[in-house]
């Protein structure tokens, strides 16, 4: 199958006379002689592109426009199932009253099966409850956001929730994440309480939790 040919014309045959090879050739001849040129072209293909991409929002992982979001709740940690499961139905009652919510999923002990790419289940918990929020319109998420995030600081502060959208991309833990590894335990939850209790300083922080 690869054996030599044995055809004198192919063996003498120049293998870079074909087009594309010579096409090539001439291309870096002219471009040695207006070197010069060729670099300012360059320079300026260079410049208009980091110009074009100054109206590009800078977002990694956009947020998905499904029209969804998602409530995380995570409960003290010595909080039952039964426990997550009353809290589930009292808040679900207040978020379907809402104007504009469809339909309301509970998820409780753990989050759901992977059903679109931008869901990432959470691991199984018994303090954890989810919400998965359908609305009739997009453009209404952000202000649901507001009135469920608020709604729980006031009436479920121990609850410790986030309402947040689906991102395209990884959506597992928060935007913002500290990880520490080692073998004493009680070294990790020290390190752990100082990491939450100084990222709850910041007032903007919301559901600050550790696993």
């Amino acid at each position: 199958m690869f054996s030599p040919s044995t055809d004198p014309a192919c063996r003498d045959r120049d293998p870079y006379a074909a087009l594309p090879p010579q096409f090539y050739k001439k291309a870096l001849i002219i471009s040695f002689r207006l070197r010069q040129g060729v670099m300012l072209m360059i320079l300026g293909l260079f410049v208009a592109v980091v110009y074009g991409f100054g109206p590009v929002r800078q977002k990694f992982f956009p947020p998905a426009t499904r029209p969804q979001f998602l409530v995380d709740a995570f409960l003290p940690v010595r909080a039952d199932i039964k426990a997550s499961e009353r809290f589930a139905a009292k808040v679900g009652v207040f978020i379907k009253t809402q104007p504009g919510v469809k339909d309301i999923s509970s998820l409780i002990g753990g989050g759901g099966f992977s059903f679109v790419l931008v869901y990432s289940p959470d691991k199984p918990n018994p303090a954890f409850v989810q919400f998965l929020v359908g609305v009739d319109d997009s453009e209404k998420i952000c202000g649901l956001m507001s009135t469920i995030q608020t709604y729980l600081d006031d009436k479920h502060p121990s609850g410790n929730a986030i309402a947040k959208k689906s991102l395209l991309g990884p959506g597992v833990g928060g935007r913002v994440q500290t990880r520490f590894s080692g073998r004493d335990p009680e070294v990790l939850r020290r390190l752990s309480a100082e990491a939450r209790e100084m990222i709850t300083r910041d007032t903007d922080a919301v559901c600050v939790h550790d696993d």
